[in-house]
């Protein structure tokens, strides 16, 4: 059995707009990397990391992952080239001793499609 089929019309797209990697989305932090410093075991530490799209069309955010000791909030929606965005993560230090490191998976529609962030800590046990 030979099966045939006609992608004519499968490559056409209305009014949507093509982005490759010369004219994706880009992320451009103001801080990419945050040391928290010393902090008390069981301590919660809001950080923010702000970032502009640089590039040169609009940047969507789907999904961003990180530990499950950190709650993670976005800027929703369309961020328009020039715009700006915040990514607010809150770290759980509970159960967590010595010196930490996270990364902060991005996944937009950017150029690689994830981005990452990191912060560390130095978390304390006990009354230090």
């Amino acid at each position: 059995v030979i099966l045939l089929f006609s992608v004519s019309g499968i490559t056409q797209s209305s009014q949507s707009q093509e982005i490759s990697a010369e004219n994706a989305p880009i992320m451009t932090f103001v801080n990419q990397h945050i040391d928290i410093g010393d902090m008390k075991e069981g301590e919660k530490v809001p950080m923010i990391f702000r970032f502009t799209n640089t590039g040169e069309t609009s940047l969507f955010i789907e999904h961003i992952s990180a530990c499950k000791c950190s709650d993670i909030q976005w800027t929703d929606g369309e961020i328009k080239p020039g715009e700006e965005g915040e990514i607010h993560v809150l770290f759980d230090s509970k159960g967590y001793e010595g010196k930490v490191e996270k990364t902060v998976d991005i996944v937009a529609n950017t150029d690689p499609i994830v981005v990452e962030t990191f912060f560390k800590a130095n978390v304390l046990k006990g009354d230090n």
